[in-house]
């Protein structure tokens, strides 16, 4: 997830925050 997060950032740093958001939802969604 981290890794997605960084090639994010390095990509779209402005839309980082709401993937990052939507990926961290979806992630601990799943987990749970």
């Amino acid at each position: 997830m981290l890794i997605r997060v960084l090639y994010y950032n390095m990509s779209m740093p402005l839309t980082v925050g709401i993937l990052s958001v939507y990926d961290i939802t979806s992630w601990r969604a799943f987990c749970v």
